[in-house]
């Protein structure tokens, strides 16, 4: 049933409705700038590359070098975020991967 009489719906959920759902064989998603979507379920590939693992390690050791640091070096980290509008985790992974780049 739709939230609206005059609404179209799928499955119940209507048609506008900002969702990220799996409905059978579907996923629904919205998109800013594009709206609702749907499309085909699948299961991506995940070859599990050395190369892949590697950067996934890198990735992991981005994450486990931001734990390392103390209060003082994040509050620096979220200070230069601010300018770029970000959050300074994000900000700090960035760099690091930017200069841990794999060969």
């Amino acid at each position: 049933m739709s939230l609206y009489p005059d609404e179209r719906s799928y499955d119940e959920i209507p048609v506008g409705a900002r969702i990220r759902q799996r409905l059978g064989a579907f996923i629904f998603r919205f998109r800013p700038g594009y709206g609702q979507e749907k499309m085909a379920y699948y299961t991506p590939a995940n070859p599990q590359t050395e190369k892949q693992q590697a950067w996934r390690q890198v990735f992991a050791d981005g994450i486990a070098a931001w734990k390392a640091l103390d209060d003082e070096e994040k509050a620096e980290w979220w200070e230069k975020a601010k300018r770029k509008q970000m959050c300074g985790p994000h900000l700090f992974q960035s760099h690091y991967l930017n200069t841990h780049k794999l060969e």
